[in-house]
């Protein structure tokens, strides 16, 4: 049995190879790599090659060396794993109008070779960055200035308000991109990536037994109460109420839930690294000095 089983796959196999080496075979094979060569090969100006992106990030670099008025005694070479895998990542950027990721880059190579920086400057940071989308580097430029930000906010019944009927979404505040109809989940999606990579640590309203206060104080969090104290306001006026007291204003204080998330330890040191800060300044995003 055994041998009429191998009989016959000798001769299935010859059957295959000699199909595959007749002459159709042999063009069909020829036209379909060739079809695939040209899939595979991008169009002029979709990518960079090595020497396009090491001439952008050295020009880049250079102009963040002077603005920073960094001294030529401290810059060093950078580490090889670094530079080699953010010229990999420019040569996809490159050619893109998007200089948010592109010059986070630039910048990330600049602090590998600042001799004050490198050491806290690890080979990750790379992967991690080439992990982010724009928006979602946008996003870190926003923590990383207010290192703590509300990502929704609502209020609780109460003996004014009803149910359901304020919301709040921090991206409404900082003029993020439209993206859909669906923002809040796209960029909470967003925000779950960042928590992904340890750049931030969510938490969820809740989980907390009472608020924390410190929080609720912080320049990242504090306008969420604002606007929450203004619906308040408005609703107490409209049904009559003219004047606040100390009761009401602690159901006022106390009747809304939030969402909010911290940038790391790790995280507030990739975001130095890369310089996301400075992206935003003043409630909008802005392009650094050395990025124009």
């Amino acid at each position: 049995m055994q041998e009429e089983v191998s009989k016959a796959l000798s001769k299935l196999t010859k059957n295959v190879y000699q199909d595959a080496v007749s002459p159709s075979a042999k063009e069909i094979g020829k036209s379909v790599a060739k079809v695939v060569k040209i899939a595979l090969t991008p169009v002029n100006g979709v990518v960079w090659t090595v020497e396009q992106a090491f001439d952008w990030v050295g020009e880049r670099v250079t102009k963040i060396f002077l603005k920073k008025k960094i001294p030529t005694k401290q810059i060093t070479s950078p580490p090889i794993l670094i530079e080699g895998r953010i010229l990999q990542q420019l040569q996809t950027l490159g050619p893109s109008d998007d200089y948010y990721l592109k010059n986070m880059f630039a910048a990330l190579l600049a602090s590998s070779m600042n001799k004050e920086m490198k050491e806290n400057i690890h080979p990750t940071f790379v992967n991690t960055l080439a992990q982010l989308t724009t928006d979602e580097a946008m996003i870190l430029s926003l923590i990383s200035h207010f290192e703590i930000m509300v990502v929704n906010a609502w209020n609780h019944p109460t003996s004014y308000t009803g149910y359901g009927k304020w919301n709040y979404h921090y991206y409404d505040e900082f003029k993020l991109r439209k993206i859909s109809d669906d923002d809040y989940w796209y960029y909470w999606h967003c925000i779950e990536n960042l928590e992904h990579l340890g750049i931030v640590k969510i938490h969820l309203g809740y989980e907390q037994n009472e608020k924390d206060r410190e929080v609720e104080m912080h320049p990242g969090m504090s306008r969420v109460f604002d606007k929450w104290r203004d619906f308040s306001i408005k609703v107490l006026k409209k049904k009559g109420i003219k004047s606040i007291t100390q009761e009401l204003a602690t159901e006022m204080h106390s009747k809304y839930g939030y969402n909010y998330f911290r940038i790391t330890k790790w995280g507030k040191n990739f975001a130095d690294a890369c310089a996301a800060g400075e992206f935003y300044e003043w409630n909008k995003f802005k392009k650094p000095d050395w990025a124009s």
